[in-house]
């Protein structure tokens, strides 16, 4: 299973997560926008998250900018 990161377009946190993985990819994470991709929102919705950001980590949901970064760090050594 790919990990995952849900977004929207108006959201600081997004942007913020966004700009960081912008400068340092990695390989295999799919980012979606849920407002660009609205087939989506059941995934998203299955999470049980109720925010964005909201990542999906090895199939653990984790939700806010600060918490999927260190999430990101623990797993992958970045960003």
């Amino acid at each position: 299973m790919a990990d995952v990161i849900y977004t929207t377009t108006h959201c600081p946190g997004c942007d913020t997560l966004k700009s960081q993985l912008a400068a340092r990819p990695i390989e295999g994470l799919r980012v979606f926008n849920l407002d660009e991709r609205p087939d989506l929102r059941p995934f998203f919705d299955a999470t049980g998250a109720r925010a964005v950001p909201t990542a999906v980590i090895d199939g653990v949901a984790v939700t806010g900018t600060r918490a999927i970064l260190d999430a990101l760090r623990a797993k992958y050594g970045r960003p």
